[in-house]
């Protein structure tokens, strides 16, 4: 008999009857031995005859053959295939002379079986070796994979057992002779081993399922059992005889005959102390008279020694002993139980219950594929490996390496974070907070021991207000947050980076050597920087401030919304260079101090008094004092709202943050964002206009005038060492008459007033375009590669264009001209009113292409020019010259008795003399034409006697019959025909005339 487990799983255990011998004198009754299955119940049982067995109080399993002797042995499986019904095993010892043992499947609505012709879906067959006289049961879940596994014996003549996997899918028979290390295992012996055989339960406690064979004729008769440890992989046959402990121990028998190991049994926990017993049988022992038997019971027990304990996929129940052992679950919903010493418990994936037992106990989650959030003061553990944990008897925990969640409870606790970026809370008591690798949280107490950040970019947060005395380097963070309590944060022996913060009481912060911020916040605190570019962020009531070592040390006012008086720093002294005020008016005396500070008020009436360095002074909103002290120092409104106008020769300071401002001893001015007006004094000055639209002017001195962005007006003088204009569209006004020497690209300007001085404008640099005026003086005036306008003013001055379509504008007096590079230079004549003489331009030389006179007689000689050229005479007796290009000539106005003179040149050329000027004089021009003039074109020809049209420069050309002149529409057409060389002929049409208007009043010949 034996349980059979829930074999049809509704809810209820079943039982397993062998019935081996068939009951022969029925007459019914076959000749095959039989196993029935009873099912359980709800309430109460009444007898049952199994020969007329009700389906709905169970069924019958037929064995193969006459005297099979079927259901000799027979037990529960477990659930073999794992699924979810548990299954049966039984002997058939004398089939077919070798015997056989059949599982049999649970299912629902479980029903009759025939072993001789059950199915794949049934159950399936072991047969082999020799399996006459077989023992069989459940061996548990001896590997640990979740599917239990069955043990066969064959004590007949070979004296083995073996054990055979469960797994998932279908099965086929078995072999046990031919077993694989994926199948099973055979254990081999002597003296009848497999006698009797069994599942052991968990006899050490290392969450394997162990099994007990019996030896019943084993040393002589006294008998044996032994016992074999599961573990979850890495079997292989196994030798009796020559047994090793790490896979298990023998139970001799107590005397000579007594054949213990006939029968074994598991026993359950009958102590209750979480290890499984084991009974065996001796039937012939004399304890109590000859033969009459004993049974014993004997105890699972914990290990001896230290263990290491690695669970499998399966639900298992890990134990330790009294010792320090490592119980690991892996897969499945685990039970570890530390048991006393100082345990390290990992239950892996699933739901596990972790319990620390006696000791110093810690739970690690150290694989956990995700971060995990564990508190052991509630015994809660959530994400990850710990999903659905339990925690009890647990002081210390292990993280992953993911941003794990880690609190303590009121004892001592260890927590370590591991990798990632871990949140760890002692929650009161003497703990031990080690973040190790990420950017960690420490919630740290005046109680704990040991603080550690670790790798990473770490934080420490005061959870109490018993303060926190802490050695920044040694704990390994970068920012601390204290609580109300006295903090006393000393990272003088830090390198990196630290950012302290003391929140409420009178506490003491000490940077390192790198760059800190350093918050006193409430109380008296007294900050330290140390070395490194430091940030003191301070109030009304702090007691001392020292910047440190550093060069750019920084003190910045931060008060409470109540504070009403400002701060006043010493900057020697605290040893800081930059000062940063607060809302209610701050001192920052500089005196004594020989860095260049920066004094920024910003808020209130500000006192800023600078040292004996180039210091820079800010005051901010409010009617600020600003004192340079020596050095060259500066007043800078960078931060300002509005404009601001500051001059610092009257000391007018007005507008923006410079309303009501004080300035002494300030040699330079920074101006905001928007149209500021500053002005120098006699002295060197630096004038910044940054944003907006400036007026700078350094009145007097080697002043540097920097406009920066936006559309600025620079008055410098020949002493100025710096003019630039920055970004926009910028000028400059000479503001003296000595001269300026002004490279136009460095200075990034684009207009130029020059003053009587002799001006030197160089703008070969400038790629924009540029407009130069020199005014008096005798100037040079260089343009760029732009298109540039130049105007040389009063005075003998020297233009030059550069590249792009420049315009010159000369007068009489300036030297020789040159348009540059350009394909479209023009020279304009501009004289002031008293100019009596024109100017004469020879455009080849001159690099332009258009030419426009003044009131006066100018001459324009396009000689030698081979672009075409445009030349406009306008007022005055103008003599206007083409080129060998196609050149258009304008006479314009013609207010003297002579007119204009036009001669084309070469090529094809449009001729207009002009109108009568003022004077009212009639038209007079003279067209003027030499050998091979081209095909020309006369638009305002008059025929008047006085206009005419000139060939005495032609060789070949005396009298008017030397001339082919025919009509065209609306014009006259004059034709020549060399006749000296016959290498060239040339027309001039005249509009406006026919052939038989022109006579010999209209030329010239001779």
């Amino acid at each position: 008999v034996s349980s059979a487990g829930d074999i049809n799983g509704d809810g209820i255990d079943d039982v397993m009857v062998g019935r081996p011998e068939p009951a022969l004198y029925l007459s019914y009754e076959a000749g095959e031995g039989k196993a029935y299955v009873f099912f359980g119940q709800p309430g109460t049982f009444s007898s049952v005859n199994i020969y007329r067995l009700p389906s709905s109080r169970g069924t019958a399993i037929d064995g193969v053959g006459d005297v099979d002797l079927a259901g000799q042995s027979v037990s529960s499986a477990g659930d073999v295939n794992n699924d979810g019904f548990d299954d049966m095993i039984l002997s058939i010892p004398d089939s077919r002379g070798g015997g056989r043992a059949y599982v049999v499947f649970g299912k629902a609505g479980f029903s009759y079986v025939d072993l001789w012709s059950i199915k794949s879906s049934q159950g399936f067959m072991i047969q082999g070796g020799n399996l006459r006289e077989t023992s069989v049961s459940s061996a548990g879940d001896v590997n640990g994979d979740g599917y239990d596994d069955v043990i066969v014996g064959a004590p007949y003549l070979t004296s083995k057992a073996y054990v055979i996997f469960g797994h998932a899918g279908s099965f086929s028979t078995v072999n046990p002779t031919t077993l694989t290390a994926d199948q099973g295992f055979a254990i081999q012996g002597d003296g009848e081993t497999g006698r009797s055989v069994s599942s052991a339960g968990d006899v050490n406690g290392d969450g394997f399922d162990d099994v007990i064979v019996g030896a019943s004729t084993a040393n002589g008769g006294t008998g044996a059992a032994y016992i074999l440890f599961g573990k979850a992989d890495g079997f292989a046959d196994i030798d009796l005889t020559a047994l090793s402990p790490d896979d298990g121990f023998v139970l001799a028998g107590a005397a000579a005959s007594d054949k213990a190991g006939y029968s074994v049994s598991t026993a359950g926990d009958v102590t209750g102390d979480g290890f499984d017993d084991v009974i065996v049988g001796a039937p012939y022992a004399d304890g109590h008279g000859s033969n009459t038997g004993e049974a014993y019971v004997v105890y699972g027990q914990a290990p001896t020694t230290a263990v290491t304990r690695i669970g499998a996929a399966a639900d298992q129940t890990i134990r330790g002993g009294d010792f320090d052992d490592t119980l690991k679950g892996l897969g499945g919903d685990d039970a570890l139980f530390g048991g006393k010493g100082n345990d390290i418990l990992e239950g892996g994936a699933g739901a596990d219950d972790i319990h620390g037992g006696d000791g110093n106990d810690t739970a690690s989650y150290a694989d956990s594929s995700a971060a995990v959030q564990v508190h052991v003061q509630f015994g809660t553990a959530t994400g990850g490996d710990a999903e659905g944990d339990t925690l009890d008897g647990i002081e210390n925990l292990i993280g992953s390496a993911f941003g794990d969640n880690l609190a303590g409870d009121t004892g001592a606790n260890d927590l370590h974070g591991g990798d990632g970026d871990d949140a760890l809370n002692g929650l009161g008591g003497p703990d031990e907070l080690r973040g190790e690798a990420g950017d960690d949280w420490l919630v740290a107490d005046s109680l704990d021991t040991m603080v550690s950040g670790g790798a990473g970019f770490d934080r420490v947060t005061v959870a109490n207000a018993d303060g926190l005395v802490l050695d920044v380097e040694s704990a390994e963070v970068e920012v601390v947050n204290g609580n109300d309590g006295v903090e006393i944060l000393d990272g003088s022996s830090a390198t990196w980076a630290l950012t302290l913060r003391g929140n409420g009481g009178d506490d003491v912060l000490t940077g390192g050597s790198g760059d800190d911020y350093i918050y006193g916040d409430t109380g008296a605190d007294r900050l330290f920087g140390g070395a490194g570019l430091d940030r003191l962020f301070i109030d009304e009531t702090d007691t001392l401030i020292d910047g440190g070592a550093g060069t750019a040390d920084r003190v910045i006012v931060r008060q409470s919304a109540t504070a009403t008086t400002g701060v006043t720093v010493n900057m020697a002294a605290a040893h800081v260079e930059v000062a940063y005020g607060g809302p209610n008016g701050d001192t920052f005396d500089g005196t004594g101090s020989g860095d260049a500070l920066s004094l920024y008020g910003r808020g209130g009436i500000d006192l800023l008094t600078g040292g004996k360095g180039d210091d820079l002074l800010e005051g901010g909103a409010g009617a600020d004092v600003l004192v340079g002290g020596a050095g060259s120092d500066a007043a800078v409104y960078t931060d300002s709202a509005a404009p601001v106008m500051v001059h610092l020769q009257t000391g007018v300071a007005v507008g923006g943050d410079a309303a009501g401002d004080r300035l002494s001893a300030i040699e330079n001015l920074s101006g905001s964002a928007f149209a500021d007006d500053l002005a120098g004094d006699a002295g060197s000055n630096v004038l910044r206009g940054n944003d907006g639209d400036d007026m700078l002017n350094g009145l007097g001195g080697a002043d540097e005038l920097r406009g920066e962005a936006g559309d600025d007006w620079l008055f410098a003088d020949s002493l100025d060492t710096v003019v630039d204009g920055g970004a926009g569209f910028d000028r400059v006004s000479v503001a003296d008459g000595k001269g300026l020497l002004l490279d136009l690209g460095a200075a990034r300007v684009e207009l130029v007033n020059g003053n009587t001085g002799a001006e030197v404008l160089y703008g070969a640099s400038a790629g924009w375009d540029l407009t130069l005026r020199g005014d008096g003086g005798n100037d040079v005036l260089i343009g760029g590669s732009g298109d540039d306008y130049i105007y040389g003013g009063a005075g003998a001055d020297l233009l030059s264009g550069g590249a792009g379509r420049d315009r010159l504008f000369v007068d009489e007096t300036d030297l020789p001209v040159d348009g540059g590079a350009g394909a479209a230079d023009c020279v304009i004549v501009r004289q002031s009113a008293s100019a009596t003489a024109g100017v004469s331009v020879a455009m080849a030389a001159a690099h332009v292409e258009v030419a426009f006179g003044g009131s006066n007689d100018d001459t324009f000689d396009g000689s030698g020019a081979t672009a075409s050229l445009c030349l406009y005479g306008r007022n005055g007796q103008d003599t206007l010259t083409g080129g060998a290009a196609n050149d258009r000539l304008f006479g314009d106005g013609n207010d003297t008795a002579a007119g204009d003179i036009l001669n084309g040149g070469g090529g094809n050329d449009f001729l207009r003399g002009g109108t009568n000027g003022p004077g009212g004089f009639a038209e007079r021009d003279h067209f003027v034409f030499a050998d091979d003039w081209g095909n020309d074109r006369i638009f305002d020809f008059a025929d008047n006697g006085a206009e005419k049209i000139d060939f005495s420069g032609v060789a070949g050309i005396d009298e008017l019959s030397d001339l082919t002149i025919t009509d065209g529409p609306g014009f006259a057409l004059i034709s020549y025909v060399d006749t000296v060389s016959a290498a060239w002929s040339a027309s001039i049409r005249v509009d406006g005339l026919t052939a038989a208007d022109l006579t010999d009043s209209n030329f010239i010949f001779v």
